[in-house]
C-alpha cells in the first residue's frame, strides 16, 4: 500500500529501508550495503590468509599484516557506510527502542563496535583481536 501524500521524512526512509522496491534510490541503497557487506566479508578472510615471504623470512605472514594500510582503509570505509546506515535506520525506526533491541539492530551494532573499540584501543592486541573476532 502507498504511503500517505502527508508522510514524513521519517516514514519515507523507514518504508524504503524495510521495502527497498519502493524507489530507485532506496533499491541503490540496498544494493550499496550489500556491496560493502560482501567487500567486508571477503577483506576479513584474506586477511587471514597467508602471502609471499617477505625477502630474509622463511615462513608466510597473513595479508592482514603485509596489507595492513590496504586492509584498514577498507575496513574504515566499510565500516562508515555501515554506520551510517544503521543511524539512518535507527533515525527513520517508528520506535527507536523497539529497533534498538531488535535481533538484527544488535547484530549490526557488535559487527561496527569492534572498529570503533580498536581505534581507541590500538596496543592492546589480544582485546581488540577478540573483537575482530567476535565480529
Amino acid at each position: 500500500a502507498p504511503l500517505p501524500p502527508d508522510s514524513t521524512v521519517r516514514q519515507k526512509l523507514w518504508r524504503a529501508f524495510e521495502n527497498p522496491h519502493t524507489s530507485t534510490m532506496a533499491l541503490v541503497f540496498y544494493y550499496v550495503t550489500g556491496f560493502f557487506i560482501a567487500v567486508s566479508v571477503i577483506a576479513n578472510v584474506v586477511e587471514t590468509v597467508p602471502c609471499q615471504s617477505l625477502p630474509g623470512r622463511t615462513k608466510d605472514i597473513p595479508c592482514g599484516v603485509k596489507y595492513s594500510r590496504a586492509f584498514f582503509c577498507m575496513d574504515t570505509a566499510c565500516v562508515l557506510i555501515f554506520t551510517f546506515e544503521y543511524l539512518m535506520r535507527l533515525f527513520a525506526a517508528p520506535s527507536r527502542c523497539k529497533f534498538m533491541r531488535s535481533v538484527m539492530s544488535i547484530i549490526d551494532v557488535v559487527a561496527i563496535m569492534p572498529y570503533y573499540i580498536g581505534l581507541v584501543m590500538p596496543d592492546k592486541d589480544d582485546v581488540s583481536g577478540a573483537f575482530v573476532t567476535l565480529r
